[in-house]
């Protein structure tokens, strides 16, 4: 007989991974892809996925490298890094990352939303490093509330086609926040702080440039 306890913590650590916050970028392209016009001119599909490889490879492949590296040196504990003062340096490197590709990003026939979620990615980083000298904050929970404000707003601004998107979007952020709380890695106010914050400013982001 499965034990509901066990399967639910392995679920959630199966979630906490497909669902970190180094793969959001691929998840909001994904998005951007599947129910927006994910390009200004003519579509080309192998273009389309040759500039996902480059996503994941510079927001996620490229980041754990060099946290890899930071583990082997005894830089951080673990991967997860439970303790809030392992965080920062890890935060400032995803962030340097993210700005990266929103840079690259305006070079690329790719639409402007998604540089425009970079940007947003790259200042919810940056406040997350803040807060993170007072407060462990869940990145878990920016980066999902950062892609709900990011759908929410692009359905109500610039294109209803991204609706159906949205109660998606809002049931993964639900199981994401479960998730967090189940594994007992942040409290209840550090999950609805996180989306709390990642939803406010990719929203109002995205509101001031595309409303």
């Amino acid at each position: 007989m499965i034990d509901p306890n066990r399967f639910e913590t392995r679920i959630s650590k199966v979630v906490s991974i497909l669902f970190h916050p180094l793969l959001m970028p691929s998840w909001a392209y994904l998005s951007i892809v599947f129910f927006g016009d994910p390009v200004q001119h003519e579509q080309d599909y192998l273009w389309l996925l040759i500039y996902g490889f480059y996503i994941n490879l510079l927001t996620f492949v490229f980041p754990v490298a060099v946290f890899l590296l930071m583990l082997r040196f005894g830089l951080i504990s673990a991967l997860e890094m439970p303790g809030r003062h392992e965080r920062n340096v890890p935060i400032l490197i995803t962030a340097v990352f993210f700005y990266m590709l929103f840079h690259f990003s305006r070079n690329w026939e790719i639409d402007p939303v998604f540089g425009l979620y970079m940007l947003g990615a790259t200042i919810l980083s940056l406040v997350a490093m803040l807060i993170n000298y007072w407060w462990k904050i869940s990145l878990h929970a920016i980066g999902a509330g950062g892609l709900l404000g990011a759908i929410s707003t692009l359905t109500y601004f610039l294109n209803p086609a991204y609706f159906q998107l949205v109660p998606l979007v809002v049931i993964f952020t639900g199981v994401i926040a479960f998730s967090r709380l189940k594994l007992k890695t942040h409290s209840q106010s550090e999950v609805y702080a996180g989306l709390l914050l990642g939803f406010s400013v990719i929203f109002s982001l995205f509101a001031a440039m595309v409303g």
